[in-house]
């Protein structure tokens, strides 16, 4: 991925495989839905490359297993391959997003990081 995205555009960059999976999200709830399981993946493996001690990857699984989105499930490893091959040097933990509409009533969301290497325990 390019390099300067804000962490809003990577996040939908990030996102793209799953929501190509459901197609056009329907509103703000649905995307707000998908964005989570996004997250949850993202953080997780975050987590992981920064050295936190702690099985994230498996807490994140369990979490989308729990959820109510079939397609998160059968694409939660291809999510985790394309955080590794797409986004590798990207550590930076998502902390809060909203979705928002544009004055368009286009969908997009709001997103608020932070570095991971911030973390107590980070290696």
């Amino acid at each position: 991925m390019p390099a300067g995205l804000t962490i809003s555009a990577t996040l939908l960059a990030f996102a793209r495989p799953l929501l190509r999976a459901v197609g056009e999200p329907a509103g703000e709830e649905e995307l707000d839905a998908l964005l989570r399981v996004a997250v949850t993946v993202w953080n997780a493996v975050v987590l992981e490359q920064s050295g936190q001690a702690g099985r994230y990857l498996d807490q994140a699984r369990r979490q989308v297993e729990e959820g109510s989105l079939p397609v998160a499930v059968q694409l939660f490893e291809s999510l985790v391959a394309h955080k590794h091959q797409a986004f590798e040097e990207d550590l930076r933990l998502i902390l809060d997003f909203h979705v928002v509409r544009d004055e368009r009533g286009r969908l997009g969301v709001e997103v608020t990081a932070g570095p991971a290497s911030e973390l107590p325990g980070s290696a």
